[in-house]
């Protein structure tokens, strides 16, 4: 799980390049000796009789 800090260093500009984009998520990668192996899943409800959406 990310744990988000306030960054002092960063100012609100436009994105006017695309490395203007990109800087911002590599801004948040981690060094490649603190990689770690996790999963991700999601639940999803339906109704068991037809596999559909239940009714709100």
């Amino acid at each position: 799980m990310t744990t988000r800090t306030a960054d002092t260093t960063v100012t609100d500009r436009a994105v006017e390049s695309r490395d203007d984009l990109v800087a911002v998520f590599a801004g948040g990668e981690k060094a490649r000796e603190e990689w770690l192996i996790g999963t991700e899943h999601e639940k999803f409800v339906y109704r068991c009789d037809d596999h559909r959406a239940p009714r709100l």
